[in-house]
């Protein structure tokens, strides 16, 4: 059994990495409100923007943006995140990407978004074509601007026929999901007579391409914003049990330091006894 100072010592490690982990936890927690208030702030207008583009866009329009690539290959785009200490938030996306890749037919590109993902897949057998940095930390539209250009390249004229986007989703305060989805080229847009009727300046179709192009910068901003809350969320859930394991190891190490403590107390006192018997 360890000796009291070892245990006593130990318990104070851990006390020190329970304030940490506790702090950590508070961090993330005003953090996650408020990107989840930047994501509630976003979300009107990006779904304004969707209901813009519904009515705008025709059966039989063409655009870059809305026909599939001319190349064979697939670009995946991994959104992980730039940190650690965030539970399974980047194993997740990285197995589901590992998952996505092997059991694709076609060739796949793959574009990192955030530290994590680029590290793993830049030293395994993988094509990586682009790696936007400095995104994280404080996503604005001008930095989601720049990863969806890149994207939007890709699709053009980087050969690729789609671009499918792996990325941690927020949905609540306490609960994110994994998905994967076709951002490029853009589907489920269909004419809607639904809501007010437009007159365009020069042309619809003038109005059509400037409006795709924003359309979906809006929405790659809307995605990199769900993934920073949703990072937000894993690493509060990861603090939290972090610092509930600290708690119950403080219990088992005081309880083991007590019973120590009575340990050799009761040798102290067998000693005593011992040599008072000598002594008779």
């Amino acid at each position: 059994m360890p000796n009291i100072k070892d245990i006593k010592d130990r318990i104070g490690s851990v006390e020190e990495i329970r304030k940490i982990t506790r702090a950590m936890k508070l961090v993330s927690v005003a953090k996650m409100q408020k990107a989840q208030a930047r994501v509630e702030a976003s979300s009107p207008y990006i779904d304004a923007m969707r209901g813009l583009v519904a009515r705008t866009v025709q059966p039989g329009d063409t655009h870059p943006l809305l026909e599939e690539g001319g190349g064979s290959a697939v670009c995946l785009v991994i959104v992980t995140s730039d940190k650690g200490l965030c539970g399974n938030f980047n194993s997740q996306v990285i197995r589901q990407a590992i998952r996505s890749i092997e059991a694709e037919s076609s060739p796949v590109r793959l574009a990192c978004v955030g530290r994590k993902g680029r590290r793993f897949f830049t030293r395994g057998q993988y094509e990586v074509v682009e790696s936007p940095e400095e995104v994280f930390g404080d996503v604005t539209f001008q930095r989601a601007e720049g990863v969806a250009d890149v994207l939007m390249a890709q699709f053009r004229d980087g050969g690729c026929r789609e671009v499918r986007v792996l990325a941690n989703n927020f949905r609540t305060t306490i609960l994110r999901e994994v998905t994967e989805r076709v951002v490029l080229p853009l589907r489920g847009i269909t004419g809607s007579e639904e809501g007010p009727s437009y007159l365009f300046e020069p042309s619809r179709g003038g109005v059509l391409g400037p409006l795709l192009f924003d359309y979906f910068r809006w929405q790659v901003f809307g995605m990199l914003l769900e993934s920073e809350a949703a990072e937000h969320v894993a690493r509060m859930q990861a603090m939290d049990a972090a610092t509930s394991n600290a708690e119950d190891l403080m219990d088992r190490l005081r309880l083991q330091y007590n019973r120590a403590r009575q340990q050799s107390i009761t040798t102290e006192i067998m000693d005593i006894v011992g040599g008072a018997e000598a002594l008779r």
